[in-house]
This record gives structure tokens, sequence and C-alpha cells, in this order.
């Protein structure tokens, strides 16, 4: 099953466009979202983790520098470095995961000892891997959360334990054998106020509040050095030499000698050195040999060197640093952006063109005003219409996913372009997404954009005043979305409904709650250039606000919710066809509708609330009656807002007629339940419930489609850890006797060659052969050529810069300002290294500038030079020419012995 956070573009289809079969969101290699899902009778289900915060916790490369392990709610994903590639994922099974360390790497053994160790920290439990194998060796039982690990030394694990912002404690591991681990016992280094933690070789160190608290193995305490605001960002230097830290007023400090011996003896206090270019704090630090990398707000990446004190930068990342990780080589560099994505740096020198690996976005706060939180129910998921998914979980663009929950990258539409990080201050300052709407095939896109207006809350005491933005973007050929119209307040109070014709590509309608509706239509102009959206018709129903809204099936009526009534629309001719009565006053306010034809029935169905009582009530529009009503409130256990979604289910073979699949679930319960109206029936049956985690509440819920009646419902969860989860009733697991939940999931690729890097040293056949296929082996091995030489072929490459030939290039004894001009230098260079081509070699031997063959000597005195006779045809000179090598024998023969291996 595939993961569907890859580093490209996964898929070439068209949102809602049809595609191939395939089980929705579960592709091969999807991970475990490390989260048990409860079906009720001894029932559970694992949901399939399709995407998640990949940026709320620091990633870790392993110890070799080919895997990269990024936190990943209950699961830690695992990717190749090298290929971006999503290669499974490690779940603990203990909760989210907060933390994880890659230990050094050394030989495997069978006492214990794996090549490429990995510890992952969730909950209360520290479980140790194999991170080749996927191998869980250990686990360790701590007394308090997990907050941070860090693997300093070989045998040695620090574990700080505690609560974020309060109490914290540091506890040591002995991993000397890592089947074997076991508590080693306290730091004397505890904090009243836990902050970034780090530690290096023998020094750990860990902010406390404006503290700098730092221990050194063989002190008898921890020393504290106090600084005047509070620390973001903390790195210890692996020399030892300083500690530095990131404030809140974006400074970073070097606090030179913090862990030496001397100055703690000497009591002096320390005073750091000081560097300010960050204008928001610093969010993280760490280092890469000589330099020290900072990041934060800004998006820039600050590499500095402390041996000589230079800085660059790397600009332009799309949103926040919020954590750095650098492998052991220092070859690469891996940033946690706030857009919760992953950027790979091969290098900091240079040019720098980081990869991405993508994720869905998470909001950065409530899509709400502080004044007036809104109570209508938003979705953040939206099933396409011929297949896939579009989501706007964090506010502030659309993402598609393919049936295969792949992330399809170049189809997101940005609601704001821009490839800098800008902060703002508060975000619900900018404008932030609301509602959207596909047409049927997906050609145009309508989204409600809304911002707070800070000027128009100076006169507002409920501080509820909005600016609204309506914008029509077209499917462009390559599949991306473009703004075609734009609409600047449409409505006088907030948009409650945008829908689209089922059939009709150039029709739209919004609702508000200030009382009207209104059809946009595409008028088309003379040119290509004139057409654009208008309002082509205006309405309303007796001043009262809309709540909510539906087309019917054919797309011929407009279904509208206010309090009390669900009033009908003829959409032609703009005039009312009938109130339908919900309940017994105005105080019934129906809050969602949906449209249905089930088995030749034309069904409307109203989500009704009055205070915290919810239920459905669905019409047969026909004859106008209620066929079935469903209480909610008795079903769903809490007190948040009921939400439904439907799904009509196709008939068997010989069947009466299609059913219908209802689900409710409350935005941020626990509980969602599915009900089947069959075709001929008059009551909703409960097909399948489902209780999900304590940590993981329930968000928003869309409906994959059915192509069965037997096929059970397939679901994608968005949940309050800013998870998307892939869950399909139909897979049941029995309850484990010792605690399903407690069960380690591993389900990780073996290496293969490409997350592999080149060896450092390399053997005789490769430095000639140089890097070669499998295929390109077995093609070579089929033709006459024993051996192509690409490169270092002559024999004064393959000796190298040795001083004899270094002397013919230019002279050690030659003084600097003697040194002839650097063409003259290269071009003794390459006179000297280089080899000529088969065309120059060819060229020589056309000239006739080539040695004559020794029977040439034996003719005749009077014959002319110039008709000596050739001892071997011209054009078997040209082709010795462009393939003979010379070497010794000694050398071909060890050669061959390496490429017969």
């Amino acid at each position: 099953r595939e993961h569907c956070v890859p580093l490209r573009m996964a898929s070439q289809e068209k949102p809602g466009t049809p595609a191939a079969a395939a089980a929705p969101l579960d592709g091969p290699k999807a991970p475990d979202a490390g989260a048990i899902v409860s079906l009720g009778e001894g029932r559970i289900t694992r949901p399939t983790l399709v995407s998640g915060s990949l940026a709320a916790h620091g990633s870790v490369f392993s110890s070799k520098g080919t895997r990269l392990f990024s936190p990943c709610g209950g699961a830690v994903v695992c990717y190749s470095v090298r290929t971006g590639k999503q290669l499974g994922a490690l779940s603990p099974g203990t909760g989210r995961v907060a933390a994880v360390a890659a230990g050094p790497a050394q030989a495997p053994t069978t006492s214990g000892v794996c090549g490429e160790p990995l510890a992952i920290g969730a909950a209360d439990e520290v479980t140790l891997w194999d991170s080749k194998t996927a191998a869980c060796l250990a686990h360790v039982t701590l007394s308090a959360p997990v907050l941070a690990l860090r693997w300093p030394a070989r045998g040695t694990l620090l574990v700080l334990r505690g609560v974020a912002g309060d109490g914290a404690e540091v506890e040591r591991v002995d991993v000397a054998r890592v089947d074997a681990a076991k508590k080693a016992g306290l730091l004397p280094m505890s904090v009243m106020n836990a902050g970034p933690f780090d530690a290096a070789g023998e020094i750990a160190a860990v902010g406390d509040g404006c503290d700098l608290v730092v221990f050194r193995q063989g002190w008898g305490q921890s020393r504290r050095h106090w600084h005047r605001h509070e620390i973001t960002a903390l790195s210890v230097d692996p020399a030892g030499r300083y500690i530095a830290t990131g404030d809140i007023k974006g400074v970073v400090w070097l606090w030179w000698g913090a862990a030496d011996e001397r100055v703690g003896q000497a009591n002096k206090p320390i005073v750091p050195g000081r560097w300010h270019w960050h204008a928001y704090p610093v969010r993280t630090l760490t280092h890469s040999g000589p330099l020290l990398l900072s990041g934060g707000d800004e998006g820039v990446l600050c590499v500095r060197n402390i041996d000589d004190d230079s800085v660059h930068f790397i600009p332009r990342f799309p949103a926040a640093i919020r954590h750095l990780a650098v492998s052991n080589s220092a070859e690469h560099v891996c940033l946690s952006v706030a857009s919760n994505s992953l950027a790979l740096v091969d290098g900091l020198h240079g040019w720098v063109k980081p990869r991405y690996i993508h994720a869905l976005d998470v909001p950065v706060s409530p899509l709400e005003s502080k004044g007036a939180p809104s109570e209508l129910p938003r979705a953040s998921l939206h099933a396409l219409a011929g297949g896939g998914l579009a989501t706007t979980c964090g506010g502030r663009r659309v993402q598609f996913l393919d049936e295969r929950g792949n992330l399809l990258v170049g189809r997101s539409v940005q609601l704001q372009r821009g490839n800098t990080s800008v902060n703002t201050g508060d975000p619900m300052r900018r404008w932030r997404l609301r509602q959207l709407a596909f047409t049927s095939k997906a050609t145009w896109l309508l989204t409600c954009e809304s911002r707070r207006s800070p000027a128009l809350e100076k006169f507002d005491s409920q501080g509820a005043a909005q600016s609204i933005m309506l914008k029509w973007w077209r499917r462009g050929q390559d599949g991306q979305y473009a703004t075609e119209c734009v609409a600047a307040d449409p409505h006088t109070a907030e948009i409650t409904t945008i829908l689209a014709h089922p059939e009709d590509e150039g029709v739209f309608v919004t609702a508000s709650l200030d009382g009207s509706f209104k059809v946009w239509g595409l008028v088309q102009g003379v040119t290509a250039s004139d057409q654009g959206w208008r309002c082509v018709a205006i309405g309303g129903w007796r001043s009262r606000p809309i709540l909510s809204g539906c087309f019917s099936a054919d797309g011929s009526t407009i279904a509208l919710g206010f309090g009390g009534f669900a009033v009908l629309w003829d959409l032609a001719s703009m005039t009312e066809l009938r109130a339908l009565p919900v309940g017994g006053d105005d105080e019934d306010s129906v809050v969602q509708l949906h449209s249905a034809v089930v088995s030749a029935r034309f069904l409307l169905l109203a989500s009704v609330q009055r205070g915290k009582h919810h239920e459905v009530v669905c019409w047969d529009l026909v004859d106008m009656q209620i066929i079935a009503r469903l209480d909610l409130s008795a079903a769903l256990g809490g007190q948040q807002r009921c939400l439904t979604r439907v799904e009509v289910v196709p008939s068997p073979p010989g069947g009466s007629g299609a059913d219908l699949r209802l689900l409710a679930f409350r935005s941020g319960g626990l509980e969602l339940c599915v009900w089947r109206l069959a075709a001929t029936a008059v009551e909703f049956k409960e097909e399948a419930r489902a209780t999900f985690p304590s940590h993981s509440r329930v968000l928003d819920v869309a409906l994959l489609g059915a192509s069965s009646p037997a096929q059970a419902c397939r679901l994608a969860c968005w949940t309050s850890c800013y998870e998307l989860w892939s869950l399909d009733l139909s897979r049941v697991e029995a309850v484990e006797q010792d605690g399903a939940e407690r069960t380690p999931q591993a389900n990780l690729q073996a290496a293969t060659a490409e997350d592999e890097p080149p060896s450092a040293q390399t053997a005789l056949a490769g430095r000639v052969l140089g890097k070669v296929s499998p295929a390109d082996r077995e093609i070579r091995s089929r033709t006459d050529c024993l051996v192509d030489f690409p490169i270092r072929t002559t024999p004064e490459q393959q000796v190298g810069l040795v001083p004899h030939l270094s002397q013919l290039v230019a002279p050690a004894h030659t003084p600097s300002h003697m040194l002839p001009p650097p063409a003259a230098i290269l071009d003794k260079l390459l006179e000297v290294f280089s080899k000529p081509s088969p065309s120059a070699a060819a060229a020589k031997l056309l000239a006739g500038d080539v040695p004559q063959p020794a029977d040439a000597a034996r003719d005749s005195a009077g014959a002319d030079e110039k008709l000596a006779v050739r001892s071997v045809p011209l054009h078997v000179e040209l082709e010795s020419a462009s393939l003979s090598e010379f070497v010794d024998a000694a050398w071909v023969d060890k050669l061959m012995s390496e490429v017969s291996a």
C-alpha cells in the first residue's frame, strides 16, 4: 500500500475524470495509522494513514544517511533520501509519536546490536527498532510522556520526559545491547518549564524558560545559565566548544565554554556571543560540521560558519521553518516547513534547489472570527464525481488526491501565489478558504474566501466584520486551475451554501444569511475574452436567512433550508414550488440538505437541529410526504453538531433497486454511524458503527463510493490530529487478548540499490567501468567487446596527479608570479592527461601522420615515399585508433578478475 505523500506528482489524471479502478486511498505500501477503530462486539479495524502532520516534530536521518524518518501521527514514515519515495512506516502502537532518534552505525551482530538502530518515543514508552529490517527489538516504559530523544554516543540514549512547558526530567537509557535496553537512571538536570533539548557526546542541554541548563558526564550536578529572554531553540556543538541557543526575539547566542570544567570551577558568569538576523523567534538550530544552521518564521535558512563568522542564506522556502535535521555525513539537510512539507537540500554551497515531500495542509487557526464563531458546518473533504478527493483542510489552498491516495502536487489551487513566507500576525487577517463547489466535469471551480476586517471591527461590537470574495477557476489543458472571474462581497452576510449544477457546467448558486440566494451564469461574449460570470437571478423567502441548500438530481429544482422549512424552487422560472415543514415551529433549523434518486424515488433528506436535538427527515418528492425519520441524538453520543453524508448504493443484478446509504457523525466527536435505506423500505437500518480513539476525534468524513451493492462502506476521515485516514469497515480484526493497541506494526521495504549511497572505496573495475546498471551489464556481456572504457582510459589518467606528470603541467619550483596564464595551464593539463577523441585520431590517420609499417623500409630506393604500402587496411587502423588501449598484462588480468567476479 502506497503512502500519498510523494516527492513528485504520482498521477497525471485530471481531478474529477474517470480513473483506473483501484482501492480508494489505499495503494501498495500504505502505512498503518497507528490507531485502532472499534466496530463493537469485539471487532476492530486499523485505518490506513493517507496523510498527516509531517512538520509537527523533527525528522531524523539514518546513521548512513540513506533513509529519512519523519513522525506522522501514530506512525513514523520512512522515505528514501535519494529518490524521495515513501518506503513504508513503523507504528509503535502506543499513541502519537513525539520524537525519533537514530543511533550510530555499527556492525550487525547476533548479540542484539543492529547496524542502524532507531528509537521512537510515543506516549510514555520508547521502542527500539532495526531501521533496515523493521524489527522491533525492545520496549522501555517510562513514568512520563516522551518529549524528545537524543542518541549522543554509542550505548547511550537520553530521553526528555515530562510535559512541554511544565516540569520535565532527563533519563538515560542503556542501549549497549539494543534488544536488552534498560533504564540507567536520571540525570541531575530537572526543569520546571521544559523547552528545547539537545545532546552531543558527553554534553546535554535543555531550555528552562529563560535559563539554560547544562550537564556534562562526570559532573555531580547540572549548571544553570541565566538569559533575559525565553529560549526557543538549542543545539550543542559536536566538538563541545559551545552551546548555541535562539530566543524569542530572533537572536542567536553562543555560550562559549558553557560545558567547560574550568568555567564551572571558577564560578564566573558566561558572556555569550550575539548574532541577530531573524526578525521573528528562532524556531530551530542544528550543526553541520563547522556550520550552524538556523531557521524561523521568515522561511530563510541561515548558514553561519562559526570559524570565520561568515554567513550565507538559502531563501524562498514556502513557509516558516520549524525543524532541521542533518545527516551524519553533512551531505543532506531536511527542513520541516510549516506548510506541512519536508524540504530536502543536497549540499549547502552553490546553487541550492530543494526537493519537496508534500502532505495535506493543516489549519493554522480556527476559520471563524473570534467575536462571533460560526455555527454552520464546514466540509474539509469533497469527493469528486469521477473519482478522487479534493481537500481544503488547511484553508489556504485546494489539494487533490487520486483514487490511490496519491497527492497531485501540480494540481493544487493556490489562493495566494507566492514563494516567500510572510508573518502577518493574526492568521485570520489573511484570506481563508471557506467553501467550494465543482461542476459535474470539474471544468469550473467556485471558491468562497473570507477574512476579518480589523478596520470594520472597530465599529462592530461583535467583532464579526468580514470581507468575502468569490473566485471562479477554469481548468486548463494541463489540468491546473486558473482564476477567470472574481466577485467582491456578493452578499452582505456570511455565505452558507455554494451549489454547482449537476449537469450544466455554466450554473452556480450561492446563498447567504442575508436572506438572498443568487444564480450565477456563464455569459458568453463576442470573443473568448469577453466571457464571464454574472448574477442572472436573485431570490429570497420571507427575508429569512438561508442555512443550507442542494440541487435535485437532474438540476431542475433547488431546495433551500430555512428555520422550520425546506423550500423548493424551480430553477428555470425562479418560482416557489413548495414549502415543506420540518417541525412545529421556526426553531427547527434545516442545517443540511441532500437529494438523491433511489429506485425511481426522488428523495430529499434534511438534517434538522432544534437546540441539542438532531434528526434526519426524508421526503418523497413525488407525493411530498415524509417517509422516514432518524433520531441522531439518540444514536450518537455527545453534544457537538451532527453532520450527515449520503451516497447511492447500486442495485444487485436482479434486485429491486438501488439503496441509499446515510452516514452521520458529530464534528469533534468519537463516533460515526452508517445506516441504509432499502429500495422499498420506509425506515433506516443500521449498517455499521465505529468508535475512534480518544486522541483522534472526527472532524470530517467523506464517502468514497460503492462500486457494488455488497461492498462495505469506505470512508476518508479527517481527524483532530490533522491526519487523513482511509477506513474500510469490511477489514475486521478480532481484539487481541494482550491489547491490540500495544502491538507494534511495521511495513517497511527492504533496502534497495538506489537507496544506498556509492561506496567510499571503489574497486579498480568500478573506477574504470563507472556506474553500470544490471541491464547494461547484461547487454555488455553479449557483445564482442570485452570491456568498454568510458573514463580513466589513458595511462596518465590511471596514474593520476603524480609529481613527474604535474611537473609537465607547471613546474613546482616556478614562483606564483611567474606562472603562465590559466589558459596555458589548462592547455598543458589537457595535453598531458586528456585522451584524443576517436575523430581526432582518425583525422591523423587520414592525414598520414602515422608511423609507416616495417615493410615500407624494404621498398626500392628509387620509389616515392608517398607510395609506401600499408600493412593493414585503413579502416582497420581507424578502428584500432578508437578502441585500443595500452596497459600492462598484470593490470588487465586484475581488471578482468574483478569484472568476472
